[in-house]
């Protein structure tokens, strides 16, 4: 066999064994932590409560995590959630209810906080509360409503120029999170560890609800994340070696004629 012809099944062997993008698939993801934050309030408590109270101050996280997804790029997503009695129970409407993401910023609460467990070995508490939350928490705020927005990615439509629509239905409770920008915020964790944290300050310090955790014993109001989203695959190298053998074998053969 030549040396041209031998160096082309190695390159096809090669190319057989490269990456591919696969067609698109699509999951419906349920919250992995959630639980929210007010200084001097029980963290154990919050992290296993039915309802994440949102009002004052009070802070909801909701994580999810996309690392078992071997994502390539999503192309779609939905964020869902679900408006529930808690100690407030105002109106919700898009002026006063907000979405941010939570970017992998130094000084920022660290990506793999857990609800109840201790992420941090320094930190005498367990789960994710006031005394080991990060800057982008402001504590005692109000003209913040307890947040540092510019720690945090807008999802929030109202701070104008964001690609994000917020669906909301005060009757059934749905909140519905869609657009360009929060599939590009959700590309660039699946890109960084594939932990995904929503922060969602109430932007009228005169109001308040509650919004569904994880914990709610009605399945249907969990936070849900739904993506749409491309994966690459690898052939097995059995694969790409049978491919070798197989233009091997007609090379010999057409030789051998």
């Amino acid at each position: 066999m030549s040396l041209i012809k031998l160096t082309i099944i190695v390159a096809i062997a090669a190319l057989a064994s490269l990456p591919t993008r696969a067609s698109a698939d699509m999951i419906t993801l349920a919250s992995s932590s959630d639980t929210w934050i007010r200084d001097g309030f029980s963290h154990t408590a919050n992290g296993v409560s039915a309802v994440l109270d949102t009002r004052l101050s009070f802070v909801p996280y909701v994580q999810f995590n996309l690392s078992a997804l071997s994502v390539d790029t999503i192309s779609n997503a939905t964020l869902r959630l679900w408006k529930v009695a808690s100690a407030r129970n105002d109106t919700i409407t898009t002026a006063r209810y907000a979405t941010y993401g939570l970017p992998s910023t130094a000084g920022d609460t660290a990506q793999n906080w857990h609800e109840t467990l201790d992420f941090d070995p320094l930190d005498a508490t367990a789960g994710l509360d006031f005394r080991n939350v990060g800057l982008e928490h402001m504590l005692n705020s109000t003209a913040t409503n307890g947040v540092d927005r510019t720690r945090l990615v807008s999802l929030d439509p109202e701070d104008g120029g964001v690609a994000v629509t917020e669906t909301l239905n005060n009757t059934t409770g749905s909140i519905v999170i869609t657009g360009a920008d929060l599939v590009a915020f959700l590309n660039t964790r699946a890109d960084d560890n594939g932990l995904v944290t929503f922060v969602l300050p109430i932007e009228d310090a005169t109001r308040g609800w509650g919004i569904a955790s994880k914990e709610n014993a009605n399945a249907a109001l969990q936070p849900a994340l739904e993506l749409e989203f491309t994966t690459l695959t690898v052939p097995e190298p059995t694969a790409a070696g049978a491919a070798a053998i197989a233009l091997l074998a007609l090379v010999a053969g057409r030789r051998r004629r």
